[in-house]
């Protein structure tokens, strides 16, 4: 998107007195351009100030005048803020070295601040603090404690909330005493009571969460840390992939689809700043499920920078309240996340909030899904936020791989919904004999192309087969397009052949009858859709019939160029749906012409009722290494038999007549030790009359 379509927009979502929604265009437009631009971060500024936060907003201003020093309206901003901004409140996180007892029921107290051990950040190894909320489990505690001693990083502490155990957790606790920074076990309010009681106890310039059934692998802390530093630009969160169970989980790239699902982010992977935990603030305690969704969710709208490892060192356990693993359970998860999107989305109602949230586990949602946003599309931040989210369940979540045999079903349903919200059609899975759908398109998303500039088109060369050993014209034309001239060539094609002696880099195989018509229009239509592809060069012009045969119906009429060759012609001459489809569909389009490779087959197009002025001759692409081996005057030295090799099919237009004839000629002129091997096929037409020429 460019500057100004950002400032259109933004402007656009002002006007309307729609706050959130500029804050986040402006968020977008400031991670899309680096944070280059000062009057991104000065525009944000503004939005947080009509919103009253005045705290954004000064810190927004500061980016921008660092951006534009000269810029003294932004100065007079700030200079009237500060006479408006109270004094800071105290930082959430590290507000204590030990928590003060304000329940007056404190079970226990421990660890190495206890006798005087306190870490701090060193010179290139800041200070990492993990935090576990802990309460009755003496049955994965102790692997959770031993996950953090196993750390390779060197600078971690280590601080343990319990919120009241029995015996057997508090003697895990005291067991692992030299190895706890910090731990207190005493009543709390639940596990978000205990983080916040954590993040508050921690001396970290990082700080991480681990809950007690989990666990981190020895190089967690190393590379996230690793990460945050070769940052180009300061980083307030790292996040990265994670083990469910025996399952890696890849964490996706943050959009706005976090405020409606999870995108595969997990709280417990993070690396927060200690900057990041005071400005965002403690978890809700009000929530007893989803009080970290909705802390993360707030992280993003308020622009907080992330930092994505794609790596996987965090192994996450079910069983906690969160799993659902009761009707009870399941009932409150469902009922605070709707209630949490209504916080966010105010215009929805209660059963399509719930609706939205159930998604994630079933498809029989998704068309109710995709009118909930038809009702409200009048709001672009959730129109956004649900187009990732339908990304997300698309992509990751079990319930949305299809079977084969919906490809007559749910499948058309995936692709109008996809559609809808301006989904890639790469995350829809659907199984073929071929693999899953979503890893061909994605392999056709990902081919090379040139950069775009004026004048350069995408065409997409069609063939059944690629390369037939007889058709090596139809790969030097590709060949040639692709590296002497400034076009992207693509090669779409049925069958392979010599793909390892004529190699190319951007061909897509696409063996028609392994997939459903269903499935394979729509990968065509990936094709020309993804590539952008301006123009079809169809090599013969029985394939690009062929090729209208399978796709015709999907109405893509793009600018054609039909390279006919003998066969294509004189098929012509016989009534069939190819000499209809020729005659009266190609030939009447205007954005299709014929090539031919001699006059001779273009006078047979002519007389075929093709118009002369949408026939071009051109001769077939010749191979350097004909011109390499071609014999020259002084080849034959009447020394040893003359051997010749002649292929094709002995119709009469192949000129076999005239080579036997010039044979005669120098058996009388030069020698007759010669022999004539011809190899034919597809047509024997002058067989007799060539073996009588030949006695």
């Amino acid at each position: 998107m460019t500057s100004l379509s950002y400032l259109d927009e933004t402007n656009a979502f002002i006007r309307a007195g729609d706050w959130p929604a500029a804050q986040q265009r402006l968020i977008e437009a400031i991670g899309g351009t680096g944070g280059r631009f000062f009057l991104y971060h000065e525009r944000l500024g503004d939005v947080y100030l009509a919103q009253g936060d005045l705290l954004r907003a000064r810190a927004s201003y500061d980016h921008a005048q660092a951006l534009n020093p000269a810029a003294g309206w932004i100065t007079a901003k700030l200079a009237d803020l500060d006479s408006r901004i109270p004094a800071p409140p105290e930082p959430f996180c590290g507000q204590f070295d030990r928590y003060p007892d304000l329940t007056g029921r404190r079970q226990a107290e421990g660890g190495q601040r206890l006798r005087g051990n306190l870490r701090e950040s060193r010179p290139d190894l800041p200070l990492v603090t993990i935090v576990t909320a802990v309460y009755d489990n003496s049955s994965t505690f102790q692997r959770c404690i031993d996950s953090v001693r196993a750390q390779t990083y060197p600078n971690v502490e280590y601080i343990i909330v319990d919120g009241g155990s029995p015996a057997g957790t508090l003697d895990i606790l005291r067991a692992n005493d030299d190895a706890i920074d910090y731990y207190i076990s005493e009543p709390d309010d639940g596990i978000y009571s205990a983080m916040n009681k954590g993040i508050r106890l921690a001396r970290g310039e990082y700080v991480c969460l681990l809950n007690s059934d989990d666990r981190h692998d020895p190089d967690f802390v190393t590379r996230s840390v690793e990460t945050a530093l070769a940052a180009k630009d300061p980083v307030d969160i790292v996040y990265s992939d994670f083990y469910d169970g025996d399952t890696r989980l890849p964490a996706r790239p943050l959009d706005a689809g976090i405020l409606l699902g999870n995108l595969n982010i997990n709280h417990c992977t993070f690396l927060v700043h200690k900057s990041c935990y005071d400005a965002i603030g403690p978890y809700s305690e009000e929530l007893r499920i989803v009080s970290d969704m909705v802390w993360i969710r707030r992280a993003y709208s308020e622009g907080c920078r992330f930092a994505r490892l794609p790596e996987a060192y965090f192994r996450f356990s079910h069983g906690g309240l969160s799993s659902g693993n009761s009707a009870e359970r399941r009932d409150m998860i469902i009922k605070e996340n709707a209630a949490c999107y209504r916080q966010d989305f105010p215009f929805l109602t209660p059963q399509e909030a719930e609706t939205l949230y159930l998604l994630r586990f079933t498809d029989r949602w998704l068309e109710t899904a995709e009118e909930i946003g038809q009702r409200h599309a009048g709001h672009p931040l959730f129109r956004e936020a649900l187009a990732g989210y339908v990304t997300h369940c698309l992509r990751d979540r079990g319930a949305f791989a299809l079977p084969h045999t919906e490809a007559d079903g749910k499948f058309g349903t995936y692709v109008r919904v996809a559609d809808a919200f301006g989904v890639d059609r790469r995350h829809i899975r659907i199984a073929t004999s071929q693999g899953c759908l979503s890893k061909i398109l994605g392999g056709i998303a990902d081919l090379p192309r040139k950069p775009a500039m004026p004048g350069r088109k995408r065409i997409l060369h069609y063939a059944t087969v690629f390369s037939a050993p007889s058709e090596t014209f139809i790969y030097d034309l590709a060949t040639r397009l692709e590296d002497e001239t400034i076009h992207d060539n693509v090669f779409l094609y049925q069958q392979p052949q010599l793909r390892a002696e004529r190699p190319y880099a951007k061909a897509v195989h696409l063996s028609w009858p392994d997939f459903r018509p269903e499935v394979y229009r729509e990968i065509y239509r990936y094709i020309i859709e993804t590539l952008g592809i301006d123009l079809i060069i169809a090599h013969f012009a029985i394939n690009e019939h062929r090729l209208h045969q399978r796709v015709g119906d999907l109405g893509l009429e793009i600018p054609t160029i039909v390279m006919t060759h003998g066969i294509d012609v004189f098929k012509l001459k016989e009534p069939s749906a190819y000499r209809d489809h020729v005659m009266n569909r190609l030939a009447m389009r205007e954005n299709v012409t014929f090539t031919a490779v001699s006059d001779y087959l273009r006078d047979e197009l002519v007389a075929a009722g093709l118009a002369p002025d949408r026939i071009t001759v051109l001769p077939n692409t010749v191979n350097d290494r004909f011109y390499r081996h071609r014999k020259t005057d002084d080849f034959h030295d009447g020394q040893r038999t003359l051997r010749l090799l002649c292929m094709g099919r002995l119709i009469a237009w192949k000129g076999h007549r005239h080579l036997i004839d010039a044979l005669a000629s120098f058996r009388d002129s030069c020698t007759g030790d010669f022999e004539l091997t011809i190899v034919y096929g597809n047509g024997d037409d002058e067989l007799k009359a060539l073996r009588a020429q030949a006695a």
